[in-house]
């Protein structure tokens, strides 16, 4: 027996009867009279018609080309438009990339600690033709306010509204900003540069001991070990001419404290709100034996001080500190005598390549004060600290690269120790943070 295929597919009209077969999905309905299949025309292969029937309708059920064929291209005629299109490509997936790396602790704190070092030897460099550091910081704090802007325009983040009482907790920050930059430049001139390395190398000290003592936090024994090594490791690198008065190294150490205030500050002004974390009410007693008996000293925590949380964005940070900084370095800078300094300087130099040189290190000074912000939020001031003195160390290193310095033995075991210390420290950080680390 011979089976014999038609050759044509023939469907009465009769799809809006129940239970008739429903083609929703892959086939084309068209209403034209009976043709073979052998006939199709070259130029349309899935559609075929003819002029309507009277006496008869019918339907050819024929399958559409196949599914996996893309679709044509746009074709931009105008290659500027075509250009700009693939930029714009481009760029949408380096921002999606860049979200995603950004999710990291580590993108922050590298960031930090290159952008740190970067703007570190930018103003050695630049300080030379420009010496008047409170004009300086008020070009970055300018910069500062007008990054954050212009973000804030791009609609990257919201403002918070605040209350007064925010207002004026931001005003005593950017205080302590601007105070603690006061007092360093001020105690530069009374110490030498070795000296004054190793007393702000013991900024994560005081970190910790304020930490402890304001927001009642605990560090285990790796992260202490790892902060000494880190501050035996600045001492050796720095080692040099040691020469300081009294009121040089009573500045020096005021200094070292504000900085450290100034961390943990920064940090706690953007972490979630202290309800989380209710305040023990107990005090802290500490017992000294002296020649005349024992002596008890009593400390207890600053719950006024954790009380203010205003979990602003860092970009939102940013941008109200720069604007009170910005006025704060100005003044500092006319009571100083730099503003009279700086028109005379303008007026012997060559204008267009300073602008040049200080338009660049706002913009790095800008970017790293929003990578600070950020890093700080995520990681918290002892880490901060840490990674500050690792790049003192290799400061010493890129100093002696740039400017053809000499280091000693000695030196170089201290950056080796320092280097090692922050490498620890980073490692145990992780090991703390995930709950892997094993005694």
């Amino acid at each position: 027996m011979s089976l014999h295929l038609p050759l044509h597919a023939t469907v009465r009209p009769s799809f809006h009867r129940p239970g008739a077969p429903r083609f929703t999905r892959g086939v084309l309905f068209r209403k034209a009279d009976t043709f073979p299949s052998n006939s199709l025309p070259t130029d349309l292969p899935h559609v075929a018609s003819v002029p309507k029937s009277s006496s008869q309708t019918t339907h050819d059920i024929l399958p559409l080309p196949a599914l996996s064929v893309p679709p044509r291209p746009h074709l931009c005629t105008n290659p500027t438009l075509a250009f700009l299109e693939d930029i714009s490509v481009i760029f949408r997936s380096a921002r999606a990339g860049v979200a995603d790396i950004a999710s990291y602790q580590a993108f922050w704190l590298g960031s930090y600690f290159i952008l740190n070092l970067v703007l570190t030897l930018y103003n050695k460099i630049l300080l030379v033709s420009f010496p008047y550091p409170y004009t300086l910081t008020a070009v970055h704090a300018i910069f500062g306010l007008v990054g954050g802007t212009c973000l804030r325009l791009q609609n990257v983040y919201q403002p918070k509204s605040l209350w007064g009482s925010d207002y004026v907790l931001l005003l005593a920050f950017s205080l302590l900003y601007s105070i603690n930059i006061a007092v360093s430049n001020a105690s530069l001139d009374l110490v030498t540069v070795p000296f004054h390395q190793v007393v702000r190398a013991t900024t994560p000290f005081f970190t910790t001991v304020l930490s402890w003592q304001l927001i009642n936090a605990r560090f285990n024994r790796y992260q202490l070990s790892s902060m000494f090594l880190v501050i035996l490791g600045v001492c050796l690198a720095t080692y040099g001419d040691y020469y300081f008065t009294a009121w040089g190294l009573i500045l020096t150490l005021f200094g070292t404290v504000l900085a450290s205030l100034k961390t943990l500050a920064t940090h706690e002004i953007q972490t979630t709100s202290i309800a989380a974390r209710p305040i023990k009410a107990h005090r802290w007693l500490y017992c000294f034996r002296t020649p005349f008996g024992t002596a008890t000293i009593s400390l207890a925590p600053l719950p006024r001080f954790r009380r203010h949380h205003l979990q602003l964005h860092p970009l939102d940070l940013l941008t109200r500190l720069s604007r009170l900084a910005a006025v704060q370095c100005v003044i500092y800078a006319y009571f100083f005598g730099e503003m009279d300094d700086v028109r005379q300087w303008s007026s012997r130099s060559n204008a267009v390549r300073q602008i040049i040189l200080l338009s660049g290190n706002g913009i790095i000074a800008c970017a790293l004060n929003i990578v600070s912000f950020e890093a700080n939020r995520r990681s918290g001031a002892l880490a901060m600290g840490v990674a500050a003195n690792v790049k003192q160390a290799l400061t010493v290193i890129c100093a002696v690269w740039f400017f053809r310095l000499t280091i000693t033995p000695l030196n170089a075991l201290g950056i080796a120790l320092t280097l090692l210390g922050g490498g620890w420290y980073t490692v145990v950080e992780c090991n703390t943070k995930y709950g892997s680390l094993r005694n």
